[in-house]
């Protein structure tokens, strides 16, 4: 079989080429693991894990072959303003191969001719949400593939949940659920400049704490006489114990016996 990367002019075809070689090497023989993420303003998120047997992939071209198709697609990407990466990562298995697809953009729309998802925007119990719905994809019969699709909450689902925000689909049964979308501020990054920030404030005013005590200690032993000493009563200058005469301005010092 050969492989053909056609001319992208739409992010959706894009995703549909994408999601095409993913289930060329799935139907090898391997798997597919989406986690396909929803947030607000149409934006949406899809990594995908593929495994395939090696001596499968052959009948694809190879690895080789594999790998030229997904740098085509990645200069096609950039050039459509479409956010788009891979990388081969590491099997414990040494016959397979693993691959990490992931593509982002702007409009629900697009899932439909990808994942076979559609997104409507609805109201349910008087706040704004995503009305979610797939039926079966038959054509991944026989294969391994899961969606685990990430939202802000589900409000309503039949299906499969991990948590109150992932939805886990197989592809074999109908997909319907109602949710929202999932926050597109990046709270983990926002959250780490705050520690950041926190940490820098801190050493800053230990530096400061450190500083201050040492240069009141200075202060202190400077105008401190030694242990039995005193003051001269003239020049007010520290005396030395049992000196008689100051040795700044020669005043007689009193007794200090006792």
């Amino acid at each position: 079989m050969t492989l053909h990367t056609p001319s992208v002019r739409h992010p959706a075809i894009l995703m549909v080429t994408l999601l095409a070689l993913g289930l060329i090497l799935g139907a090898c023989g391997g798997s597919i693991e989406t986690d396909l993420t929803l947030y607000t303003g149409d934006r949406f998120e899809a990594t995908s894990r593929i495994t395939t047997p090696v001596e499968d992939l052959m009948l694809v071209g190879g690895v080789e072959a594999i790998e030229s198709q997904f740098r085509i697609l990645e200069q096609q990407a950039v050039s459509e303003g479409v956010r788009f990466s891979w990388r081969k990562e590491r099997s414990q298995n040494a016959n397979e191969v693993v691959y990490r697809i992931t593509i982002g953009g702007t409009g629900y729309e697009n899932l439909a001719d990808s994942y076979g998802i559609n997104v409507q925007k609805t109201r349910y119990q008087g706040q704004d949400a995503l009305s979610i719905s797939a039926n079966p994809n038959y054509d991944l019969s026989g294969m391994q593939n899961t969606v685990r699709l990430h939202v802000g909450k589900i409000l309503q689902t039949d299906n499969p949940r991990s948590g109150n925000n992932t939805i886990v689909w197989t592809g074999t049964e109908r997909l319907q659920a109602i949710v929202t979308p999932a926050s597109s501020t990046n709270w983990p990054r926002i959250l780490l400049l705050l520690v950041l920030a926190l940490a820098a404030v801190a050493v800053g005013a230990l530096i400061v704490w450190r500083r201050r005590p040492a240069g009141r200690v200075a202060a202190v032993v400077t105008a401190t006489p030694a242990a039995t000493g005193g003051f001269c009563p003239a020049c007010g200058q520290p005396t030395q114990p049992g000196a008689g005469f100051c040795m700044h301005c020669g005043q007689a010092l009193p007794s200090r016996g006792g």
